[in-house]
C-alpha cells in the first residue's frame, strides 16, 4: 500500500506512482484539492478528505491502522511532513542517510524544514543500527516517546 499526505492537494495524476497497479494508493489531503485534481485521480487512488486545512495526522493513522490494517509505515515525506509527524510525538523509528554532499544557502533545507523555529521540545534518539556502504552511512535510530500515546 503507498500513502500519499498533502494538505493542499496538488498532486500531478501523471506522477509515475499512478502509473503502476502494484499495490494500492491512498490519498489523505483536505477538502482544498481542486475539482479537476480529484476528478483526474478517480480511479488511480482512493482519496480520503478533511474540510480542515491540515490533515489530523493521528486520525489518518487510526485510518490506517483500523480500515487497512497497517502496522508499519515508512515515511518518505519532506521535511514539514517529518516535522509535523515528530512534533505530535507519531515517530517512533528514524532512518537517517549521511552521504558525502553538502547543501547550503540560506534557503536550504533542514531535516525539519526551513523554519526558524526550533521543535518545541528535544527529540531523544537511541542508535540502534548503523551500516556503512561505499562512502554513505546509514542509521537508524528508535525515538524515545516523552509521554505515552494512547
Amino acid at each position: 500500500m503507498r500513502v500519499i499526505v498533502s494538505n493542499k492537494g496538488r498532486i500531478d495524476s501523471r506522477l509515475k506512482i499512478f502509473q503502476s497497479t502494484t499495490s494500492p494508493i491512498l490519498i489523505f489531503s483536505t477538502t482544498r484539492m481542486p475539482k479537476q485534481t480529484q476528478a483526474a485521480l478517480k480511479g488511480k487512488a482512493t482519496l480520503h478528505l478533511t474540510k480542515s486545512d491540515k490533515i489530523d495526522l493521528a486520525a489518518m493513522l487510526r485510518t490506517l491502522r483500523g480500515r487497512y490494517n497497517v502496522r508499519r509505515l515508512a515515511c518518505e515525506g519532506g521535511p514539514t511532513l517529518f516535522r509535523a509527524l515528530l512534533e505530535r510525538d507519531l515517530i517512533d523509528q528514524l532512518n537517517l542517510t549521511i552521504a558525502p554532499y553538502m547543501f547550503g544557502g540560506a534557503k536550504a533545507p533542514t531535516l525539519t524544514g526551513l523554519t526558524k523555529a526550533f521543535l518545541p521540545a528535544s527529540v531523544h534518539c537511541s542508535l540502534i543500527n548503523m551500516r556503512i556502504i561505499g562512502d554513505e552511512c546509514f542509521l537508524t535510530y528508535r525515538i524515545k516517546h516523552q509521554r505515552r500515546r494512547t
